[in-house]
């Protein structure tokens, strides 16, 4: 019997369709539309057994948005981990259920803010072998502090934000030391953060000594200079120590402008041309 002849557009079809089969089993389908990523079965499975995280930094893959490809951990991958670190099988699927998450350290179920952190918080401790001795309210506590801190760095001035650090000068190129330390220590208290009352320098040789103030248990700010002008950099400025070094906001077109002789500051230049004069400092 002859051989069927396979026409070369046939030949082109099987090899595309073996081609698409290939890659179905190499990568995650599209997004859903409640936004979980699907996969195929092995990579879920393997997810379930071992974890988000390390299956993330097994195949090291993300989307064109940057997402890992893969999803969660579900109420089944929840189970599965609770059972790994010892609990009933039927135990485990009630409360995984419910969304709890075995605590192996503590051994009790936990309620996590983030699947995230719960996930997270598994990777620390089977990474550890068991010895890991931070029980997970204590790691998830840890991480919101982690967050806090980090975002403490914006509150009330993000220091490396040129134009917030101009606005704490205004917008004219004269300034009222008194006035300026008053605004811009409520900016703190706002928040809740104390602040030592603004006092003018008794060390300052300046014949218009400026006005100091602390800022307390800030993660990043320190210290408020509010110098009116005329001392030995001629100008006015607003000077912040910060656990980045000394940051000025000055006005290089001020009359007299300001002189940074040898210093070694971050500067923000409001630069607004107009002659700077100083009255009489108003009472706190």
């Amino acid at each position: 019997m002859r051989n069927a002849r396979v026409s070369p557009e046939s030949r082109s079809a099987g090899r595309n369709s073996s081609r698409a089969r290939s890659d179905d089993t190499q990568r995650p389908t599209q997004a859903t539309q409640n936004g979980a990523w699907e996969g195929p079965l092995p990579l879920l499975t393997l997810q379930r057994l071992v974890g988000n995280q390390a299956v993330a930094r097994l195949i090291g893959r993300r989307g064109s948005a940057g997402h890992i490809l893969v999803q969660r951990m579900s109420n089944e991958a929840a189970a599965a981990v609770a059972e790994k670190h010892g609990v009933k099988k039927e135990d485990a699927q009630t409360n995984a259920t419910q969304g709890l998450r075995w605590d192996p350290v503590k051994k009790e179920w936990a309620k996590p803010k983030t699947e995230t952190v719960y996930d997270d918080f598994i990777g620390a401790y089977d990474k550890s072998n068991g010895k890991m001795k931070l029980t997970f309210a204590q790691y998830e506590a840890q991480r919101e502090k982690k967050v806090a801190t980090a975002a403490d760095y914006t509150k009330p001035i993000n220091i490396d934000d040129q134009g917030q650090l101009k606005a704490l000068w205004g917008s004219s190129a004269t300034f009222d030391k008194w006035a300026t330390a008053q605004r811009i220590a409520k900016m703190f208290t706002d928040l809740k953060y104390a602040v030592t009352e603004p006092k003018e320098s008794t060390e300052s040789s300046s014949k218009t000594p400026p006005v100091l103030f602390d800022v307390l248990k800030h993660n990043h700010i320190a210290k408020f200079e509010i110098h009116p002008g005329g001392g030995i950099h001629k100008g006015p400025y607003i000077r912040l120590s910060t656990w980045k070094g000394m940051i000025k906001v000055i006005n290089t077109k001020s009359n007299p402008p300001y002189d940074k002789l040898t210093e070694n500051a971050v500067y923000a230049d409001v630069a607004i041309d107009a002659p700077v004069t100083t009255g009489e400092p108003l009472l706190v």
